[in-house]
C-alpha cells in the first residue's frame, strides 16, 4: 500500500533570538493513503475555483485570517461563512492522519542549546518515528511512503535533506533505518 506524507513547519527553528510572542517551532505532517489524496486535492481545487476563480491560490492561514491578497473576498461575512463551511467539510470528510511535533524553544534552549540538535532535526526525527510506528501498527505488506517536505531555502533544504537521508540510512534512537 502506498502513502504520501506531507510536512510543513510553523515558526522558525532558530534559538539565538526567540520571539516571545511565538516561542514555538512546529513541524506538522499529514499522512494520506494514495487513493485519498487525489480526492482531497480535487475537492480543495474545486473550493478554490468557486471562491477565487482559479485553483492556484495558496491557502496561507495568515492571509485567510487577515482577509489579505486573494482572501479579501472574505471581508464579506456571507462569503467567509460559506468558505469556512466548505473548507471545514473537506477537512472533516477526507481520511488522513496528522502527526506533529511542537517544541517550546525557550525550554529547549535552556536545556539543550549547547549540545542539542537543531529543533527542526528533532521534530523531523519525531514525526518520522511516529509515522513508522503508525504504519507498522497497520500490519500491511509492501508499504511505500513518499515524503514531501515544504521547501524553505537552499541552505535549509540542503541541511534538511542531509538529516532526512541520515534518518533513512541510520534510523533514529527508536527506529532502525527506514
Amino acid at each position: 500500500m502506498n502513502f504520501t506524507f506531507y510536512l510543513d513547519e510553523c515558526g522558525d527553528q532558530g534559538l539565538a533570538r526567540i520571539d516571545p510572542g511565538f516561542p514555538v517551532f512546529v513541524l506538522c505532517g499529514v499522512l494520506f493513503k494514495d487513493g485519498d489524496y487525489p480526492t482531497f486535492c480535487e475537492s480543495v481545487a474545486t473550493c478554490k475555483t468557486y471562491f477565487f476563480g482559479h485553483s492556484n491560490v495558496i491557502l496561507h492561514s495568515r492571509d485567510i485570517r487577515k482577509c489579505e491578497k486573494e482572501f479579501c473576498v472574505l471581508l464579506n461575512q456571507d462569503i467567509k461563512t460559506l468558505f469556512y463551511r466548505d473548507l471545514n467539510a473537506i477537512i472533516c470528510e477526507t481520511p488522513y492522519t496528522i502527526i506533529a511535533a511542537a517544541i517550546d524553544k525557550f525550554s529547549y534552549a535552556e536545556r539543550y542549546a549547547i549540545v542539542g540538535q537543531d529543533p527542526y532535526d528533532i521534530a523531523l526525527s519525531f514525526v518520522i518515528e511516529r509515522m513508522v510506528f503508525l504504519l507498522e501498527g497497520l500490519k500491511l505488506k509492501n508499504i511505500k511512503v513518499l515524503v514531501i517536505i515544504e521547501k524553505r531555502g537552499k541552505k535549509e533544504d540542503r541541511k534538511l535533506a542531509e538529516h532526512f537521508e541520515n534518518i533513512r540510512s541510520k534510523g533514529t534512537y527508536y527506529v532502525s533505518k527506514v
